[in-house]
C-alpha cells in the first residue's frame, strides 16, 4: 500500500473518530454533571482510541522505510552510509561559504563518529555531505532532511567543483510559501550526487539544541513527512477534543481543575507544535515566527498551569497549606518568568526553565508522595500519567542532545508522551469525576456532622421497602432540649453531643428485631439510624408492628437517649419523643409518610405523650391547611392576591388622611378567603415573611403611585409579630422605598398590641429602627390585649387604632367610656388616634364630641381594589 493511501485512510479513520466525540460533545444533554457516566466514560475510551489510532497509523505509514540506526532506519542505512557527513562549528569565528569551502577535512568532525553538541544555545555550524570516494556516482534522487524545525535559520548550498548551483534558505525566521519546509527543513536533490559535488549547511540559531542530519531517497522521505505530519496533525486533533471537553466539564461543574488543564494543554500543546514547525500551518507567518522567537512564553505558561492543576487536582485534606500555598507562590513566579520571555531570548531563559521544570517536579513529586497512600484510581491514573510523560520528554531531550541514537520514534519521543499523558489523564478526569460524583451521592444521602443516613436516605429506604411491597413502622424521635439546652453550648460542642448521642441509639438500634439496616456507605458502616433532623432521627422497623412491641422498642431507645453524656466536662442527659406511623395500616399514602409522621410526632410534644400514632381523621384538616399553605405560596409567587384601600378620613375637615392596605385573596375554589385565615395559616407555615415582603413590596409601590398622581396621604402596613423575628425585614423595606420614592413619613407600620407582647425585645428593636428610619409605628387593635402601659410608653409609636368592636358607643356606655378613655390616653402621649369600624352616622358624631382625630369604616367608605380607590380619590371633592 502506497503511503499517500495510508494517508489518505489515516486522515480517514481520525476525522470519523473525532466526529463521533464531537456529536457527544454537541447533543443537548451532554453538558456537565447532566452528561451520564456511560457517556463520559465512552468519550475517554475514544480519547484513548484516538491517540493508539494516530500512533499506529503513524508509524504503519513509517514502515515503509528501515528501522533506524543514528538517523534513520536499516534499509535506508546503506543509502545514508554512501556519504560522508561532517561539521565545523563556527560559533566563535564566524566563517564564510568561500571560507568553509577550502578549509581541509582534517579541520572537520566526523558527525558519526562525533555528534555535533554546542557549548551554547547560541550557535553556528557547517555540515559538509559528500560522496564516499569508495561509492559509485549517485543517479537517484534524495532529500536531505535537517530534522529540527526550531532552528532558526538553515541555508543548503549545493556546489560543484567550487561553484554554487542551488542555494536553499528554510528555518523558523525565514519566510516561505511553502509551510511544509517549517515542519521538515529539507533540501531536494533531484539529480543525484557526483564526486566533484558537495552540499553544505550554514545552521545558526538562538536556543535550538541538537541539528540531526538525515540523507534518504525521496520516496521514503515523502513516507518520513507523511507521517510526521499525521502525527502531528493527529495530536492537534486530541489536544482539540480535550479543551473542548474539559471547557464543556468546566461550564457543567465549575470544577477549577478543568480551566487549569485546559490551560496545560493548550499551551502544552502549543509548545509541540511550536517544536515541530506546525505553527506555520496554523498561523500566518508573522505571528507563527513571533510565537517561535517567544518560544519560553508557552513553555513557562505549561508549567504554571501544570502547576496549579496538580494543586487543584490532588486535593485533600492531609495536603498541608503551607505546601498548596508554597505551590500557588511558585505558579505566580513562573508566570512571571513566562511574560518574561516576552523581552529576553531563549537562550537567556533556558537554564531559568529547566530549574523551573526541576522545581515543578520535585513539588508533584512532593504531592504524589502525600497522597500515593489514597485508594482513589484516579490518583494512580494521575501519578501514571507522568511516566510517559517523563520518559518521552527525556528521550526527546536527550535525542537532539546525542544522548539517544536519533530514529523516528525518539525523534517524537515528547510528542508521543504529552499524546500519552493526554490520553491517560482523560481516564483519570473520567475516574475523579466519577468518584466525585459517588461522593457527590453520599453527601446527598449522609448527615455531614454523624455520618448517618439522612432523610433522603430515608425516603429512598421507604420508597424500596414500598416498591418490595413490605409494610413497615416509620417512628420520628425528637429531642426537645435540642431547642433550649444543646444550642447554648455552641457549634463544635453540639457537633460533639450528637455523634455521642446517634452513637448510642444505633448501639441499642443494632439489638432490636426486624429494624431496617440501611445500606452500607463509603467505609463500609451499616446504620440503623437516620438523621432527618437537627435534634430529630428515625428508625423504621420491617413488618407489622404491635403497639407493645412499639413500647418495647421506644423504652430501648429512651434509655439509649436518655445515657449521660459527657461534654465539655459536663454531663448532660436528654429526653425524646416519637411520632409512629405505619404502611399501609395506618396511611396508603406513599408520597408523605415522614410528613405524617411528623405530624404524629407533633401531637406527641403538644400533648406532652411519649408516642404518638398517626390518625388520619384527626390530620385531614392540618393537610387541608397545609395545601391551602401551598396554594398561597403560589399566589403570593404569581400576584394572585390583590390589595385593598380602605380609606382614613379627618374628622374635622372630611378629608382623606390615608389608608390602611388590606389582603384579599380569591380563592378559584372556596372563593375569597378572610384575611385573618391567610394570617394564620402564613404563620403556621413559615410563609409569613415571604407574604409580608409581597405586601410591602405592593403597597408601597401603590403609595408611588398615588404620589405621583398628586394624592399625598398616608399608607398603613399591617406587620405580624412572626415579622418581628424576620431578620431581613429592615433591609427590604429600606430597599423598596429607595426604590419607590416615597418619603419614610408617609408609611405607618402597624402592629397589634398582642404582637408586641409576644415577642417584646424583638418589637421594641424593629420598632425603634424603624422609627429613626423616619417611619411611623402604630398599636393595632388596641384595648384587645393585656400590654402594660409602662411597655407601651417606652416604645416610639405614632398611632393608636382603637379596635371596632368598641365602635357601637351609641349603644354601650362602656364601650364608649373605653374609647374615651383611649382618646385620653392619646391625647397625654401626644399620639394621633384613629377609630376602627365606624358604620353609622351616630358613631361618627360621638366621635367628634369626643376629638377623635380620624375614622374609618364603611360610614365612610368600604375597602377597595386600587384602581376603584384611585378612581374614588379623583371623585371626592
Amino acid at each position: 500500500m502506497s503511503g499517500e493511501i495510508r494517508v489518505g485512510h489515516a486522515v480517514f479513520y481520525l476525522s470519523y473518530l473525532q466526529s463521533i466525540c464531537t456529536r457527544f460533545f454537541t447533543e443537548p444533554n451532554g453538558v456537565g454533571n447532566q452528561m451520564s457516566l456511560r457517556k463520559h466514560k465512552v468519550i475517554q475510551v475514544l480519547m484513548v482510541l484516538v491517540a493508539i489510532v494516530i500512533a499506529i497509523l503513524a508509524f504503519e505509514i513509517h514502515r515503509d522505510k528501515a528501522p533506524d540506526n543514528n538517523s534513520v532506519s536499516s534499509k535506508s542505512q546503506p543509502f545514508k552510509n554512501k556519504f560522508n557527513i561532517n561539521y565545523i562549528d563556527d560559533s566563535e569565528n564566524k566563517l564564510s561559504l568561500p571560507q568553509v569551502s577550502k578549509l581541509p577535512s582534517g579541520m572537520y568532525a566526523d558527525s558519526n563518529k562525533e555528534i555535533h553538541s554546542p557549548d551554547s544555545l547560541v550557535f553556528s555550524v557547517w555540515y559538509k555531505v559528500t560522496l564516499k570516494p569508495n561509492e559509485d556516482v549517485l543517479s537517484q534522487p534524495f532529500n536531505v532532511t535537517v530534522d529540527n524545525p526550531t532552528l532558526d535559520k538553515i541555508t543548503f548550498y549545493l556546489m560543484s567543483k567550487d561553484k554554487v548551483i542551488h542555494t536553499k534558505k528554510v528555518g523558523d525566521t525565514v519566510y516561505s510559501k511553502n509551510n511544509f519546509v517549517y515542519v521538515i527543513p529539507q533540501i531536494n536533490i533531484n539529480h543525484g550526487m557526483h564526486h566533484n559535488q558537495s552540499l553544505y549547511i550554514h545552521i545558526e540559531t538562538n536556543g535550538a539544541s541538537g541539528s540531526p542530519i538525515v540523507i534518504e531517497p525521496v520516496d521514503k522521505s515523502q513516507l518520513r513527512s507523511s507521517a510526521q505530519l499525521m502525527l502531528i496533525g493527529g495530536f492537534i486533533g486530541v489536544v482539540l477534543i480535550m479543551i473542548i471537553y474539559n471547557f464543556i466539564m468546566f461550564r457543567g461543574i465549575g470544577d477549577p481543575s478543568y480551566f487549569n488543564y485546559i490551560g496545560y494543554i493548550i499551551f502544552g500543546g502549543l509548545a509541540i507544535v511550536l517544536i515541530n514547525g506546525f505553527a506555520f500551518y496554523v498561523f500566518p507567518f508573522t505571528v507563527a515566527k513571533w510565537l517561535n522567537q517567544h518560544l519560553m512564553l508557552t513553555h513557562f505558561s505549561g508549567l504554571t498551569f501544570a502547576l496549579t492543576f496538580a494543586i487543584s487536582f490532588l486535593r485533600f485534606d492531609k495536603i498541608k497549606p503551607w505546601f498548596v500555598n508554597l505551590g500557588m507562590v511558585a505558579s505566580k513566579v513562573i508566570l512571571v518568568f513566562a511574560l518574561s520571555g516576552l523581552y529576553f531570548t531563549e537562550a537567556t531563559l533556558t537554564p531559568f526553565y529547566f530549574a523551573a521544570v526541576l522545581f515543578v517536579y520535585v513539588y508533584v513529586l512532593s504531592l504524589m508522595a502525600m497522597v500515593i497512600n489514597a485508594r482513589l484510581m484516579w490518583v494512580r491514573y494521575y501519578l501514571l500519567s507522568w511516566l510517559p510523560l517523563f520518559l518521552g520528554v527525556g528521550i526527546g531531550i536527550a535525542t537532539f542532545n546525542g544522548g539517544v541514537s536519533y530514529s523516528f520514534l525518539t525523534r517524537n519521543a515528547a510528542l508521543l508522551g504529552v499524546l500519552a499523558e493526554i490520553s491517560i489523564m482523560a481516564i483519570a478526569l473520567m475516574d475523579r469525576f466519577h468518584a466525585n460524583e459517588i461522593d457527590k451521592e453520599y453527601r446527598i444521602n449522609h448527615d455531614s456532622v454523624t455520618r448517618l443516613p439522612n432523610k433522603t436516605a430515608l425516603e429512598s429506604a421507604l420508597q424500596k421497602l414500598i416498591n418490595d411491597k413490605k409494610s413497615f413502622t416509620l417512628v420520628l424521635f425528637e429531642i426537645p432540649e435540642a431547642n433550649t439546652l444543646i444550642p447554648s453550648l455552641g457549634k463544635d460542642i453540639s457537633d460533639e453531643f450528637f455523634i455521642q448521642l446517634f452513637n448510642n441509639v444505633e448501639g441499642y438500634a443494632d439489638g432490636l428485631t426486624s429494624v431496617y439496616e440501611f445500606e452500607n456507605n463509603l467505609e463500609n458502616e451499616t446504620f440503623h439510624v437516620a438523621r432527618v433532623g437537627e435534634s430529630c432521627f428515625s428508625l423504621v422497623f420491617v413488618g407489622d408492628l404491635s403497639d407493645e412491641a412499639l413500647s418495647d422498642n421506644f423504652l430501648a431507645i429512651q434509655e439509649a437517649v436518655s445515657t449521660f453524656i459527657s461534654v465539655n466536662r459536663a454531663a448532660i442527659s436528654v429526653s425524646c419523643y416519637a411520632g409512629v406511623v405505619s404502611y399501609p395500616n395506618d396511611t396508603t399514602d406513599k408520597e408523605n409518610i415522614i410528613t405524617l409522621a411528623f405530624q404524629a410526632l407533633l401531637g406527641s410534644t403538644q400533648n406532652k405523650h411519649d408516642w404518638t400514632r398517626y390518625e388520619q381523621q384527626k390530620s385531614e384538616n392540618i393537610k387541608k391547611r397545609f395545601e391551602l399553605a401551598a396554594e398561597l405560596q403560589t399566589a403570593i409567587d404569581s400576584d394572585d392576591l390583590e390589595l385593598f384601600h380602605q380609606p382614613q378620613i379627618n374628622m374635622e375637615t372630611g378629608e382623606v388622611s390615608g389608608s390602611e392596605l388590606l389582603l384579599r385573596w380569591n380563592h378559584n375554589e372556596l372563593g375569597y378567603i378572610s384575611p385573618r385565615r391567610i394570617i394564620s395559616i402564613a404563620e403556621e407555615t413559615g410563609t409569613i415573611n415571604h407574604l409580608t415582603e409581597w405586601v410591602i413590596t405592593q403597597g408601597l409601590n401603590q403609595h408611588a403611585k398615588l404620589y405621583k398622581l398628586g394624592f399625598e396621604h398616608t399608607v398603613s402596613i399591617n406587620i405580624s409579630s412572626k415579622d418581628l423575628t424576620d431578620n431581613g425585614l429592615i433591609a427590604h423595606i429600606l430597599t423598596i422605598i429607595t426604590e419607590s420614592l416615597v418619603p419614610p413619613a408617609s408609611v405607618i407600620f402597624e402592629l397589634t398590641e398582642s404582637a408586641t407582647l409576644e415577642e417584646p425585645e424583638a418589637a421594641k428593636t424593629v420598632i425603634t429602627e424603624l422609627h429613626q428610619q423616619g417611619f411611623k409605628i402604630a398599636i393595632d387593635n388596641f384595648g384587645t390585649g393585656y400590654s402594660s402601659l409602662d411597655y407601651l410608653s417606652q416604645l416610639p409609636f405614632y398611632q393608636l387604632k382603637i379596635d371596632k368592636r368598641f365602635m357601637n358607643i351609641d349603644k354601650s356606655p362602656s364601650n364608649r367610656t373605653i374609647t374615651e378613655m383611649a382618646m385620653m390616653l392619646g391625647n397625654r402621649l401626644g399620639v394621633s388616634v384613629v377609630a376602627e369600624g365606624v358604620e353609622t352616622q351616630g358613631t361618627a358624631d360621638i366621635l367628634k364630641t369626643l376629638s377623635c382625630p380620624l375614622a374609618q369604616g364603611y360610614l365612610y367608605a368600604k375597602p377597595m381594589a386600587f384602581i376603584d380607590y384611585m378612581r374614588w380619590l379623583q371623585k371626592k371633592p
